[in-house]
Parts: structure tokens; C-alpha cells; sequence
């Protein structure tokens, strides 16, 4: 328990202390040192024994706030060991390793927050994302376990609404009263309530690394891989609609500072990491073709909701407004785009997402054929081919020329005839209309509009 371990650490001496951080830092940054995963887990709820409260942090106790600050040892491997640790305890080999991991990566990540204030640890972190192979995996991790933490906590609030409003309700028939029908929803209010707060605490911590991660720019360029960037838009996607959408009301509970369930907060932080975005291209155009989610009228919703409550500065405000602009302009573009492509051939859809394939690789294991950022993606959590469930890493994925070439040659065919679609079948056969005599006659009003001048394409 951590407050345990600052019970203990707050009677050791300085030097104590500093002896066990680098105790610490040197064992469970290391796989080799300390194999068993758990061990390494116990290490860092130790080492959040050693960080400072928040109330330390305002003045109550700087001793372990000026460890931190000071030592070297600390400052240049403390951040690696974390980030390592949040992939690493992935697979524990206990039978309880799915809920393992959420519980010691929450752990990791309080101590990130905390080190993420001092520019000797950020420095450290900017560091390590140059390693793309190894961040883009740490990347995954925290999407992961925000997409499940956030649905969690989505679902068990409309749960929570449910039954409140049963309860409330002095019409409900609650059938015999022997069944204690009542009591069994007032007892699954309570288990409902604790999923929700929970869950939304562990969300929002998660988001809040996002939120700071992205702001770094050299941090946020690993965020913007091909096999990254499109599940990103896709996660905000998802969560902007059930802030702004018509499932918002779903999530209206009567207790939200007790579950604290702060939706304007969520939806500052989502507007922060949308922005810091903004100005990569990919980022705005897998936004925009995000059928599943993607609505203008969320991305206004949330700009009146911001502007009205406040929660984020001008800026960044300023910064969401005209990103919510481009992105609607590219998702216009991608409209018509697709409309000139008509339907595209099963052979050339991606199996798993039925989407156009753009570098298409085959699977050796299976011999199937998909997109190389849907695989990618796949690969950073499950090494394993999804069709057969047979062994397979980057390595193995052999690039199919053939079936790219014929992508292309067919994307460039269906551009070719909608161009011709839209110029006239015999630009002779135009007649062109002679400037009109004056007679002394008001010329007759039929209504259409003038011809454009020029060669100004009409205003359709």
C-alpha cells in the first residue's frame, strides 16, 4: 500500500532515502536484475511510497521533492524505467493478469505525472520517444487501456442512470416484496457506482497523460505513425460523441461530484489533444473519415460548451475552432473523393476494416493480404496472426507489390473517367450566345441564373 510505504519512508533518514530510491530505480528498470514481473510491479508502488503528496508537493514536505530534483541517478533513469515497466507488465503470467495491468500501469502512471513537472524528466522522456519501435508500443498501451477504462466508465454510468431513475420512479412495479427487488437494485446502484468511479478516475488519468504527452512536440511525432494516428482520431471520435452527441443524456446521473464525473473536464482535455494535433495532415484527414463517429455538430457542441463553461484558455479554444473548420472541409473532400471512386472491389478492401488498402502486405501464416497500418496496429498488442491465431511479428509480413500495383492502376482509372464525367461530351456542339441588341424591350426574365465569365467553374 502506498501510503504504507510513505509511513516507512518518511522515518528513514535523507540518505536513506536516496539509498532506496537508487535501489529502487536500478532493480525494477531491469528485467534482467528482476525477472518476475510482479516483484518488478511491488518495486514501483514502493517507489510511489517515495513520491511526494500533493499537499507535500504545496509546501508540507520538500525533503522528497528536492531528492528527486537533485539526483542524477534518478533524473537520467527514472522516466525509461517507468515507460519500460508500463509495456513490460502487460503479461504478468498470473491468471489475474488483465486486471493486473491496469492496476500497476495507474501506478506508473501517478509517478509520471509527477516527474512530467520537473524539465530534467521531460527532457529524459523526449529522449526515449526517439526510439519509435519501443514508444509507439508504449502509445498502444495507453490507447488500450483508455479506450477500455473510458467504455467501462460509459457503460456503467447508463447503468447507474438506469437504475436511479427506477428508484425514483413511485409507479414502478416492483413485484412481490418477499423478492427484495428493490434492495437488489439499491445493491447493484452501489457496485455500479464504484465500476463508475473508478473507471472514470483511471480514464481521466489517462487522458491527462495524453493531454501532456502531446504538447511536447518531439513527443507527439511517434503519436502521428501511419499504424497510430488513425486509432487516435478514432478514440477521441468515440468519446466527443457521447459528451456532445445525443448519448450524452444517457450519462446524466444524479451524482456526478460523488462519482466524480467532471464531463467538462473530459471534454477539455479531448479538445487539448485534439489540438495538439492539429497541424499534422493525417491526424486531420483520419478525423474526417472516421464513419463511425465523425459529426460536424459534436465538434460545434463542444466549442459552444467550451466557449459558455470556460475549461480551456483562448488559445487552445481559438486552435479547436479552426481545426473543427479544416476538418469539415476534409471531410467534404473525402466525400466526394469516394464518390468518384464508386464501389471498390472486395480485393481490394482491408479484411478486417473493409476499407480501401493503400500498402498492402501478405500475411505469410494465413496468405491473406491487408493494410500494413491495420497490421501493425494489431501486432503491437498480439503477436499472433488474427485469421488463425498462428505466430507472427513485423518481420514476417511480406509487402504485395502485385495486388498495390493493381490498387493503384484501378484508383487512377476510376479518377480518370470521373474527370472525363464532368466535362461536356462535344465542346464544339456549345453555341455561343451573341450579345443581345438593344430594341427599347425589357429583356424577358426567365428566372436562371447568368452564365459565369470566363473560364470561373459555376457555383454548384
Amino acid at each position: 500500500n502506498p501510503r504504507t510505504h510513505r509511513g516507512v519512508v518518511d522515518e528513514l533518514s535523507r540518505g536513506a532515502k536516496e539509498d532506496f530510491l537508487r535501489l529502487i530505480v536500478a532493480f525494477a528498470g531491469s528485467a534482467t536484475h528482476v525477472r518476475n514481473p510482479y516483484l518488478r510491479a511491488k518495486l514501483v508502488e514502493a517507489l510511489l511510497g517515495l513520491t511526494p503528496t500533493e499537499k507535500a508537493r504545496r509546501g508540507g514536505h520538500p525533503e522528497l521533492q528536492s531528492i528527486f530534483e537533485t539526483m542524477a541517478f534518478a533524473k537520467e533513469h527514472l522516466a525509461p524505467l517507468l515507460l519500460r515497466f508500463f509495456v513490460d507488465i502487460e503479461f504478468t503470467g498470473s491468471h489475474t493478469q488483465f486486471y493486473d495491468k491496469f492496476r500497476y500501469r495507474s501506478l506508473a502512471a501517478r509517478i509520471m505525472a509527477f516527474l512530467w513537472e520537473m524539465e530534467p524528466y521531460r527532457q529524459t522522456v523526449v529522449r526515449v520517444s526517439q526510439d519509435t519501435e519501443f514508444f509507439v508500443g508504449f502509445i498502444n498501451m495507453i490507447v488500450n487501456d483508455t479506450i477500455y477504462h473510458m467504455d467501462d466508465a460509459l457503460n456503467s454510468l447508463k447503468e447507474v442512470r438506469d437504475i436511479q431513475r427506477r428508484l425514483a420512479d413511485p409507479t414502478y412495479d416492483w413485484g412481490n416484496p418477499d423478492e427484495n427487488r428493490r434492495e437488489q437494485q439499491e445493491t447493484l446502484l452501489e457496485q455500479k457506482s464504484n465500476t463508475a468511479k473508478y473507471s472514470l478516475r483511471e480514464a481521466m488519468q489517462l487522458v491527462h497523460m495524453l493531454s501532456y504527452l502531446s504538447a511536447e512536440p518531439l513527443v507527439r511525432e511517434p503519436f502521428m505513425t501511419d499504424d497510430m494516428r488513425g486509432r487516435i482520431a478514432e478514440m477521441l471520435n468515440y468519446f466527443l460523441t457521447y459528451l456532445t452527441g445525443p448519448k450524452a443524456k444517457e450519462l446524466n446521473v444524479e451524482n456526478k461530484a460523488e462519482l466524480e464525473f467532471r464531463p467538462l473536464e473530459v471534454l477539455a482535455n479531448l479538445a487539448t489533444v485534439y489540438t495538439n494535433f492539429s497541424e499534422n495532415e493525417g491526424f486531420l484527414t483520419s478525423v474526417a473519415k472516421d464513419q463511425r463517429s465523425y459529426n460536424p455538430q459534436y465538434f460545434q457542441k463542444a466549442i459552444t460548451l467550451l466557449r459558455r463553461h470556460g475549461g480551456v484558455s483562448q488559445e487552445t479554444l481559438a486552435r479547436f475552432e479552426g481545426f473543427t473548420t479544416s476538418i469539415e472541409a476534409e471531410a467534404q473532400r473525402l466525400g466526394a473523393e469516394e464518390e468518384n471512386l464508386g464501389e471498390i472491389p472486395d480485393e481490394f478492401l482491408d479484411p478486417l476494416t473493409y476499407e480501401l488498402m493503400r500498402d498492402p502486405v501478405r500475411l505469410p501464416t494465413s496468405d491473406i493480404s491487408m493494410d500494413r497500418p491495420n497490421i501493425k496496429r494489431h501486432l503491437l498488442s498480439d503477436h499472433t496472426d488474427p485469421f488463425n491465431r498462428k505466430h507472427l511479428t513485423l518481420e514476417m509480413l511480406e509487402p504485395n507489390d502485385e495486388l498495390r500495383n493493381r490498387i493503384e492502376a484501378w484508383i487512377a482509372e476510376q479518377k480518370r473517367k470521373a474527370s472525363q464525367a464532368t466535362l461536356p461530351s462535344d465542346p464544339d456542339a456549345m453555341e455561343t450566345i451573341p450579345p443581345l441588341e438593344p430594341s427599347g424591350e425589357a429583356p424577358m426574365d426567365t428566372g436562371s441564373a447568368p452564365e459565369p465569365a470566363g473560364d470561373e467553374p459555376m457555383d454548384t
